[in-house]
């Protein structure tokens, strides 16, 4: 699963949307919880210009895992091309706070 997340999103910064969806769509089946796969589907949605329908998606992923860095830094990049700036850095500094305890736990084991 996460070989063909990885393989989705780089087709998808290649610009090669079709690919991306047939590899996000078959790292999915393989795990439907994948958010490396949520997070580049996400950035199609954005680059399709569907800003809300993939700010939803993000914060719909965000309520069933809270805890993901990598989440709260997406959804804080799609409110930056928003100009959001408020909700922006809100996004960031909870990615960086979420960071930060992973990094100081890894040091107290």
């Amino acid at each position: 699963a996460i070989a063909q997340a990885e393989l989705g999103c780089a087709h998808l910064h290649l610009g090669n949307t079709d690919l991306a969806l047939t590899a996000l769509d078959a790292a999915l089946d393989l795990d439907p919880e994948s958010v490396r796969a949520e997070i580049c589907l996400a950035q199609i949605s954005a680059a399709q210009g569907q800003m809300n329908e993939a700010i939803a998606d993000l914060r719909a992923m965000l309520f069933r895992n809270a805890r993901k860095s990598s989440l709260h830094y997406a959804l804080g990049q799609l409110y930056l091309q928003q100009k959001d700036y408020s909700n922006a850095a809100k996004e960031f500094n909870k990615a960086y706070t979420l960071l930060e305890q992973k990094m100081n736990m890894q040091h107290i084991d």
